[in-house]
């Protein structure tokens, strides 16, 4: 029995840890890879010298060298493991819990495992490198730097020249973490007035020696995430697991007294114990971000970088089976990428309207902006480079260099020609420990305008291309610029024609669908015209005859079956029902035919 008695508390925080990773894996793993993605680590000098321009530099670097091990889920999670590992074992080393209390030293891990679940699309805007690793990383950091200034020996100088020592040495290596190092290893009144003198202290001086860039309000805070928006700073929720971290270590301190209590308050404080781990997880549960969109864009990203184009259409339609997800109304950027999916397979005039549509806006404190988070795919890959390019560059520039603007900016230069520029960038991805085989796989066509233009992914974007030089903006509006763009364009490709159809017909402009109508039928030749385009064809030659006579068009006996059929319902339903009721009952017989689009689709503003 007191060897079970023995075992059992790090038996339970095995487990837990055990558990809470595989949680963790299971559910995140989308999110790992596109933080990873908006991540960026290289072995030169002049990268790491750029992370050691702020205090904190060499604990960033190190953070964004982990970030890369999240493109294998499991790597990453196993790396959080290891280092919330060390954490459990090192705080019991510094105060000792007895028995269950142990369980107390699970707190500060709970917490730092919601700094890496609550951000969701703060992953775009975090201008701090490395944040998701960054306070597992300083927490484990500090612990160490904290067991080994306790067993320094007793004498009351030393100890205290070592703590104002360490604390100078350790902030340009660890920023605000190297405050938690030296406050962990007080052991004494006059310890905590080193400390506190050194936390005053070194980062005044080192504000005037070293660190000028820096404002001096943010010399306390640095290596730090910041959950900063334009103006404003988002304190709630996001600074919760850090006060938690905070209040878990004075939780341990305060255990060092239970051999002082009776065996009976100790049994109480058990329960105080399970009670306070219950409440640490509960409160993780409810910081957990969970959006079913979120997730999906992500999935949606990945499997476009595979050019897996049936798998878009499929993650778009699925519905959500993870825990804490329910079904939402999809985002203009799901639509858009399911549209470029359809043309790319050749079936966007048969299914574009069959999907869900909606412009459900994304979850977040702040505005999101498409350009930010999936517009530069969508601008690569419908042939607007050059917009691909300058957001990529604007974004470098505002939240620091990152893998995914590598990647669109070297693909981008490889559609446009510009051989020396994709070779750079290509060059500065073979130097990552997981993207060398995707530069490796577009190196072969740099210089190769012929290879180019055969490419499956290459050349169908170079065929989009715009002829001749326009100077124009997006104003950040991407769907809104592509669709004024493209439903005026007029191009001798099949593709790029039917991408300006496409356009015409969910801007539902009668003027501009017929040109672009006529254009794509004579490219198409004798195959098949698709459905949606008879549909718009037929619909627009009955609302306005004397515009285009459609008497001699070849439709199909369902389309015009279906429009006769949704002419009779809206008869039957009668004048009196609101839009809104009509849209519920036709959705089940129409709904996957533009007349419903038409018609019944309203309130969906792009972006």
């Amino acid at each position: 029995m007191k060897k079970y008695t023995k075992y059992a508390p790090q038996s339970a925080i095995a487990a837990f840890i055990l558990l809470l990773t595989a949680v963790l894996y299971l559910s995140e793993s989308d999110t790992m890879w596109l933080a990873q993605e908006q991540s960026l680590w290289l072995p030169t000098k002049p990268f790491l010298n750029s992370m050691m321009r702020l205090p904190g530099g060499l604990l960033l670097w190190i953070s964004c060298w982990c970030t890369q091990l999240f493109y294998h889920p499991w790597m990453g999670s196993l790396a959080l493991l290891l280092l919330w590992t060390v954490i459990v074992l090192g705080v019991q080393r510094l105060f000792r819990p007895q028995g269950w209390m142990r369980l107390l030293t699970l707190l500060p891990v709970i917490a730092l495992a919601a700094t890496v679940t609550q951000n969701g699309y703060w992953i775009y805007y975090m201008k701090m490198p490395g944040f998701l690793y960054a306070p597992s990383l300083g927490t484990a950091l500090a612990i160490v730097i904290a067991c080994l200034l306790r067993s320094l020996p007793g004498n009351r100088w030393l100890r205290l020249f070592a703590i104002a020592f360490t604390g100078f040495v350790t902030y340009p290596l660890l920023g605000a973490w190297s405050f938690l190092a030296i406050l962990l290893s007080c052991q004494s009144l006059w310890d905590f007035v080193a400390v506190v003198s050194t936390i005053t202290i070194a980062p005044l001086i080192y504000y005037r020696t070293m660190y000028a860039e820096t404002m001096l309000k943010y010399m306390w805070s640095t290596a730090l995430p910041s959950y900063r928006y334009g103006d404003k700073t988002y304190f709630w929720p996001y600074h919760v697991p850090y006060y938690g971290i905070l209040l878990g270590f004075l939780l341990c301190i305060i255990s060092r007294w239970q051999t002082a209590l009776s065996d009976k308050k100790q049994r109480y404080g058990i329960v105080l114990v399970l009670a306070a781990v219950a409440g640490y997880s509960f409160g993780l549960y409810k910081l957990w971000y969970r959006d079913t969109n979120f997730t999906k864009e992500i999935r949606i990203q990945r499997a476009v970088e595979d050019r897996d184009w049936e798998s878009v259409l499929r993650i778009y339609r699925e519905k959500p089976s993870a825990w804490g997800h329910k079904e939402m109304p999809v985002t203009r950027i799901m639509v858009m990428t399911k549209n470029v999916a359809l043309l790319r397979l050749g079936r966007a005039g048969d299914e574009m309207f069959t999907y869900q549509d909606g412009a459900e806006l994304q979850h977040a404190p702040f505005p999101i902006k498409m350009t930010q988070v999936g517009g530069k795919m969508i601008y690569y890959e419908v042939g607007k480079e050059n917009f691909c390019t300058r957001w990529n560059m604007e974004d470098a520039v505002e939240f620091g260099w990152r893998v995914t603007h590598l990647k669109y900016m070297a693909k981008a230069a490889l559609v446009e020609g510009d051989w020396g520029v994709a070779a750079k960038y290509l060059r500065l991805l073979e130097k990552t420990m997981w993207q060398n085989d995707w530069a490796r796989k577009y190196e072969p066509f740099v210089g190769e305008k012929k290879k180019c233009w055969d490419d499956e992914e290459i050349g169908f974007i170079m065929r989009l291309l715009p002829g001749g030089d326009r100077l124009d903006g997006d104003k950040t509006l991407v769907e809104m610029y592509l669709l004024q763009t493209f439903s005026h364009g007029m191009g001798a490709d099949k593709n790029y024609a039917e991408l300006t159809l496409m356009c015409a017909l969910i801007t539902q402009d009668i003027d501009l669908f017929w040109p672009r109508f006529f254009r794509f039928a004579e490219l198409n030749g004798n195959n098949h015209m698709p459905t949606h385009y008879q549909e718009a064809a037929y619909l627009y030659g009955n609302l306005e005859p004397g515009k285009v006579d459609i008497t001699g068009m070849p439709f199909d006996e369902s389309v015009k079956r279906s429009y006769y059929d949704f002419c009779q319902f809206n008869q039957q339903l009668g004048p009196n029902m609101s839009e809104e009721e009509k849209a519920i009952r036709f959705r089940p017989a129409f709904g996957k035919t533009f007349y419903y689009f038409y018609f019944l689709v309203r309130n969906v503003k792009t972006n």
